[in-house]
């Protein structure tokens, strides 16, 4: 699993998980940041999940 979205599908899959767990689900997160390591991973990235280009 070495593409950008493969990744955050996995990432927030365990987030889930663990705030399941909690009794509780990302409703009740008020900011969340991602970082990713590569410009141009991002851009795969941007282009597979629909977000705008800056």
């Amino acid at each position: 699993m070495d593409d950008a979205r493969a990744q955050t599908a996995n990432v927030l899959a365990q987030i889930d998980t663990l705030l399941a767990e909690l009794d509780s689900d990302k409703s009740k997160i008020v900011d969340v940041t991602i970082f990713l390591g590569r410009h141009g991973r991002l851009r795969r990235h941007e282009s597979g999940m629909g977000c705008p280009r800056s």
